[in-house]
């Protein structure tokens, strides 16, 4: 490794003192404060074998054969939030911050993290295009504005902090994790619980995660209209009916919009195509997109059977009103969610506590979302529901997903 190059183990100046710092970081928000329970610490450092100063990985990390991840910043407070999520994952990506190592190991990185502050001269560079790129920066306007002349995602901080640890997880070679599986359920009609599953799947694909929302519900409106993507091409679960055993990947098949493919009923093909699959096809084809994807958001009325999935969250979305508390309370009685945790909806005619909505199901509350009048409107026309979405219900639903991620 040459000058210009750093290591995580480098640029902190030993594992157990980049674990402290990671340590110290859990104030910061985001999804480091789940991660970092289990004090994760990056390789040691040893000194080289010509006394020089230099320093090496240590024999553990040089062992690991794959690519590291690539991170391009001059910004030591941005380096700081990216060696933190790392440190989290015991991941060790490589800092570089002159033109000859950045051309050398970008095309052989497994993911680039570019600083806001280095976009312009990366963009300058005529480097070859490439996937798996994201601008990181707490500048949103400047993140979004240099991710299209790279092709990069934008990640901007603290709200796209969770996503860090996943991409950098995913990186490591050998040791990318199955997919997070989100079950998402109503505890009673008219919550907003198909619209949350939508803006969830979608908030992730805008943070860099393949995201695929999957419709359980065969009388619903459907996934594909709250999109606005009924006439997309791609499977829909007619076409997936007589799937079983291990099902190949599914990514590329299905219709896409905003980033998250969609799978859902048919229309126009007869009462047999708005029928979803036996539970032979049901498993094989969860399994396969567990397998296609990073994050699988369902929707449907009832729990889904997540045994093939290891990292699964079942959420109940629950207004903040009698009612709603009563029907969620049947349901979770009647369908044995017991280990799901509750999404409790408030607004202006949801006046009960968090604390007693919680009380009263036995579980423990996920996250806590408001009301935003735009999204009703939005899906009357089939608009993607994050993009019509206000920045206050957003953020919300972006603090869920760190809690989702952090609890899976």
């Amino acid at each position: 490794m040459t000058d210009g190059e750093q290591s995580v183990a480098e640029r902190d100046d030993g594992g157990p003192a980049a674990a402290d710092r990671a340590e110290s970081r859990r104030g910061e928000g985001g999804l480091l404060r789940g991660l970092l329970r289990g004090g994760s610490q990056v390789p040691a450092v040893q000194a080289g074998a010509d006394g020089g100063g230099r320093r090496r990985r240590s024999q553990g990390a040089q062992r690991g054969g794959s690519s590291p991840a690539l991170v391009i910043t001059r910004d030591d407070h941005l380096l700081d939030v990216i060696l933190a999520a790392a440190a989290s994952c015991g991941s060790e990506p490589v800092v570089a911050r002159e033109a000859p190592q950045i051309r050398r190991i970008w095309a052989r990185a497994p993911l680039v993290l570019i600083g806001a502050d280095m976009a312009p001269r990366v963009a300058g560079m005529g480097l070859l295009a490439r996937t798996d790129v994201h601008i990181v920066g707490d500048d949103a306007d400047s993140a979004a504005g240099w991710s299209v002349p790279l092709g990069a995602s934008a990640l901007v901080l603290p709200e796209h902090s969770g996503y860090l640890p996943a991409l950098l997880t995913r990186a490591q070679g050998g040791r990318t994790a199955s997919a997070l599986t989100v079950d998402v359920m109503s505890g009673s009609g008219g919550v907003g619980g198909s619209t949350l599953a939508g803006v969830l799947a979608q908030r992730c694909a805008e943070g860099g995660l393949s995201s695929v929302l999957v419709d359980l519900d065969p009388c619903s409106g459907g996934a594909d209209l709250l999109f606005g993507a009924e006439h997309e091409p791609g499977w829909r679960w007619c076409d997936l009916a007589s799937a079983s055993g291990t099902v190949g990947d599914l990514s590329g098949r299905l219709p896409r919009m905003c980033g998250v493919d969609l799978l859902a009923t048919a229309r126009g093909r007869g009462d047999s195509a708005r029928a979803l699959p036996g539970p032979d096809a049901m498993r094989a084809v969860l399994g396969a997109l567990a397998r296609s994807y990073q994050v699988v958001v369902l929707d449907g009325p009832e729990p889904a059977d997540l045994s093939g999935s290891g990292n699964a969250v079942r959420l109940v979305v629950v207004a903040a009103e009698v009612r709603s508390v009563m029907s969620a309370r049947a349901r979770v009685a009647h369908h044995g969610w017991q280990d799901a945790q509750v999404v409790i909806r408030t607004g202006r005619d949801f006046p009960l506590a968090p604390g007693a909505v919680s009380d009263s199901l036995g579980l423990p509350v996920a996250g806590v979302i408001g009301s935003d009048p735009r999204l009703p409107a939005a899906s009357r026309v089939g608009e993607p529901p994050a993009r019509a979405a206000r920045r206050r219900y957003l953020r919300q639903v972006d603090s869920l997903i760190e809690a989702v991620m952090a609890d899976a």
